[in-house]
């Protein structure tokens, strides 16, 4: 592969993986209802407020929007780092990737 061909396809994956990152992530009801983490709580939480609006239905539901804004930004952080690290290492070895010359088997001359 010459240089342009793997500079190329470097620019091409990464710009691939830029629109995947900045896609937006739609949520029918939001992330409250949606994400998996402490859902149940959550979920209870949210209930609880809804049927009995008090300061302190409130303050457990806004502990758990907290915990679950603080776990997604530990998601994206971490799936970042992996990108970045898996990207590096990919972008290193199809830059220093060089093929093999294969040597014809050196046969006698019979002469």
């Amino acid at each position: 592969m010459t240089k342009p061909a793997r500079v190329c396809l470097i620019v091409f994956v990464l710009l691939l993986e830029l629109a995947w990152a900045v896609w937006p992530q739609c949520y029918l009801h939001g992330p409250v209802l949606d994400e998996p983490y402490r859902n149940p709580e959550r979920r209870t939480a949210l209930f609880a407020w809804l049927k009995q609006p008090t300061p302190a239905t409130r303050a457990a539901y806004d502990a758990e929007l907290t915990l679950l804004h603080k776990h997604m930004m530990q998601t994206a952080v971490t799936i970042l780092i992996a990108g970045l690290a898996v990207n590096g290492a990919a972008i290193f070895w199809l830059w220093r990737y060089e093929p093999k010359k294969r040597h014809p088997s050196r046969v006698s001359d019979p002469a």
